[in-house]
């Protein structure tokens, strides 16, 4: 598959992974059986891919997810990724181990673009609430999530909602990544990385 272009909207840096306000208003949910971990498991897809609108950073595209975690690409400049990452997350873990769900592993200098363009993983360092990771290309295991309908109240979307309560079986997105080899590092530690 070719390369794709790093996303913007105007001068801000976009994550590959974040869905678009023209996808999610026009999401056509849709289900593919698809190999993770050796296992068949049945995936949500978006239906549509049009990154156009404005982007909504804390969704994601579940195709280009995938993508990016399956062909290690950087999912901010959609290259493939270098030996040494970063990744982000909120303090989340699974068996101990770090998971990364929206702050999937970047090349240094593309992390450091994307900490210094997003005010809200600015306020969550500002909260003591962000994790900087350190990790290496390919040191990690893939651990897609099992997705249950959440009420659209709280940020769900009824035709996600619709096809789950109408298929009978286990529904995953992501995938996570749990990280096996890493280190913590502080911004600081990251701008000399950069």
């Amino acid at each position: 598959m070719p390369a794709s272009p790093a996303l913007q909207w105007g001068n801000v840096p976009v994550p590959y992974t974040a869905l678009w306000t023209h996808e999610r208003d026009n999401l056509r949910p849709q289900l593919r059986m698809e190999r993770w971990n050796g296992q068949k498991l049945t995936m949500l897809c978006s239906g549509i891919e049009a990154p156009q609108g404005k982007p909504c950073f804390s969704m994601l595209h579940q195709e280009r997810t995938r993508r990016v975690v399956r062909e290690q690409l950087c999912q901010m400049c959609v290259r493939p990724m270098p030996a040494d990452l970063v990744g982000f997350n909120q303090g989340q873990r699974l068996e101990g181990f770090p998971l990364l769900r929206d702050g999937l592993p970047m090349c240094p200098s593309c992390a450091l673009e994307a900490f210094r363009a997003c005010p809200g993983m600015a306020r969550q360092a500002d909260a003591g609430h962000l994790s900087i990771w350190r990790c290496y290309r390919g040191h990690w295991r893939t651990a897609p999530t099992i997705i249950r309908p959440v009420p659209v109240a709280r940020g769900g979307v009824a035709a996600v909602n619709e096809l789950l309560l109408a298929t009978r079986q286990p529904v995953f997105s992501g995938p996570d990544l749990q990280l096996l080899q890493f280190t913590r590092i502080t911004l600081d530690d990251l701008e000399a990385l950069a």
